[in-house]
């Protein structure tokens, strides 16, 4: 019973990714569920970091979607609702295809079976 209060055994491990392949990567680790990422560069600003121009477009996108959600709303139409990311994905072109990598956290991996 005590299991359930305590964290699992975690070890730090740094992991190198070319650019272009990161994002497929730390996909794939997402899905997996047994990664927690830590933020090494916590003493900047978010104006500071790297990609803040494409948060800062993400924002405003969300902010066009829930103004066009409101406004639908008055003229009482239907809408679909969104299938999720992992739906949406496998309809673009060139979205990530096949299986999720499976190749770091082999000890985690063990547990799991």
């Amino acid at each position: 019973m005590a299991k359930w209060f305590r964290s699992e055994e975690m070890e730090y491990v740094s992991l190198i990714v070319n650019e272009d392949a990161a994002h497929g990567a730390v996909n794939d680790l997402g899905m997996l569920g047994i990664i927690q990422f830590t933020d090494l560069n916590h003493e900047q600003t978010a104006f500071q970091r790297r990609y803040i121009s494409y948060i800062k477009r993400c924002d405003e996108l969300e902010r066009k979607l829930r103004y066009m959600r409101t406004e639908i709303a008055k003229f009482g139409l239907d809408t679909e609702v969104p299938g999720g990311y992992q739906k949406f994905f496998g309809r673009v072109p060139g979205g990530r295809q096949g299986p999720p990598i499976r190749c770091l956290c082999a000890r985690a991996a063990r547990k799991q079976a």
